[in-house]
């Protein structure tokens, strides 16, 4: 067996055996490790935010579109809920702009017509920082009215529900049906 001693190997042992390992980490890599963190957490609790509030926009346009689908419903499966004493008309939903509303401090209701009077069966606020507006829009809701003789009033239409920098924009066409 050959045996090649290299010049260089007793000062490789010397390296080695001067070299001692340290225990634990510099303050410099924990400093580095702490503020990547920091910096990914941050980013994520700022994206996380941003999608909750688009998530918040997109429910209230669904709960818009519930509301439109119970009015239309209920219309022309002739409910009459017990506060209707008189013949049943139809069901109306107003957007409260202004003072349309029967209910104060309401940014939308279900009206049940009746021959005499129009009690109010539903109603509902949006969340905070969410509202309708009409920008953009060629023919902005502000009352649909669904008779029990399929007859409607105030469609074709289009709602925005805007909040958070998001909006959704819902459509309602000639016969009720909502899209978004």
């Amino acid at each position: 067996m050959l045996n090649f001693k290299f010049p260089f190997e007793k000062s490789q042992d010397k390296q080695i055996s001067n070299f001692k390992f340290a225990n634990g980490f510099t303050l410099i890599e924990l400093l580095v490790v702490f503020s990547l963190i920091a910096v990914i957490t941050g980013i994520g609790l700022v994206s996380l935010v941003s999608y909750s509030r688009g998530q918040m926009v997109k429910q209230a346009a669904a709960e818009v579109k519930q509301m439109i689908d119970l009015a239309k419903f209920n219309s022309l499966s002739f409910v009459k809920p017990e506060s209707c004493t008189d013949a049943l008309a139809g069901y109306k939903l107003d957007f409260c702009a202004n003072t349309l509303c029967q209910r104060a401090n309401v940014d939308y209701e279900i009206v049940v017509l009746c021959t005499t009077d129009d009690p109010v069966v539903q109603f509902r606020n949006f969340p905070s920082n969410i509202s309708t507006n009409n920008i953009g829009l060629s023919e902005p809701c502000t009352s649909i009215t669904f008779n029990i003789n399929k007859q409607t009033q105030g469609i074709p239409c289009e709602i925005n529900v805007a909040g958070y920098n998001n909006q959704v924009k819902l459509s309602v066409d000639s016969v009720g049906y909502v899209t978004y």
